[in-house]
């Protein structure tokens, strides 16, 4: 049986959140991408939203905002360690 691939990153703002993916190709560096969830309580269970209000869609923007902070900055060292090793 595969093991389940975990993020290497996750983030979050009070009910959203972000998972970082790597994502390795055979013939190429490792792509990062992000998946985005908003989950909000219905009684004992909690579930996903489909759809955003303004609260969840500041939400997001401050759980991508720090996504795009966390990439940039792996990327950056992923790619001074490369060019040092070359």
């Amino acid at each position: 049986m595969a093991q389940k691939k975990e993020p290497v990153k996750k983030l979050r703002v009070k009910t959203a959140s972000a998972a970082v993916w790597a994502n390795q190709k055979e013939d190429g560096p490792v792509r990062l991408s992000a998946t985005l969830n908003v989950q909000y309580k219905a009684g004992n269970e909690w579930k996903d939203c489909t759809s955003y209000g303004l609260m969840e869609l500041l939400m997001l923007a401050r759980v991508i905002e720090q996504c795009i902070d966390w990439i940039a900055a792996e990327e950056s060292q992923r790619s001074t360690a490369s060019a040092s090793s070359e």
